[in-house]
């Protein structure tokens, strides 16, 4: 039983990954704005930038006191789950996810990086 548990384990955090493209990193943040319109994901594939304190990040040589990430299909972690003042743990990517419309674009250009960080798995620890 333990090891078909394993393998299940194995299996989902493979599949995980080879969802998203680009480098992986892990971003510990607190929440600190959400996107102030809503799109839902349906004909389109949509995407938001949520804004975040880092609290702890392995992004290579990130240095700003926030950061925006892109998160697809917000909608499909519920009506609670993103909360300003929470803090969330999630891993990240830099490369764009080819499909996906970000509707908040604007919030990602304030901030000058060359790149966008996009969420994979993210859950809240608070």
């Amino acid at each position: 039983m333990k090891s078909i548990l394993t393998a299940t384990l194995l299996f989902i955090g493979f599949f995980s990954f080879s969802q998203m493209e680009g480098n992986h990193y892990m971003l510990t943040g607190k929440l600190i704005a959400t996107p102030t319109s809503s799109a839902d994901c349906g004909t389109l594939a949509v995407a938001q930038a949520y804004q975040f304190e880092v609290v702890m990040t392995s992004v290579d040589g990130y240095d700003q006191t926030n950061i925006p990430v892109v998160i697809q299909c917000p909608e499909l972690k519920g009506d609670n789950f993103f909360k300003v003042g929470a803090t969330y743990k999630m891993e990240v990517f830099d490369a764009d996810q080819q499909g996906y419309s970000i509707f908040n674009q604007d919030v990602i250009d304030q901030y000058g990086l060359g790149t966008n960080y996009w969420a994979g798995d993210i859950e809240r620890i608070d």
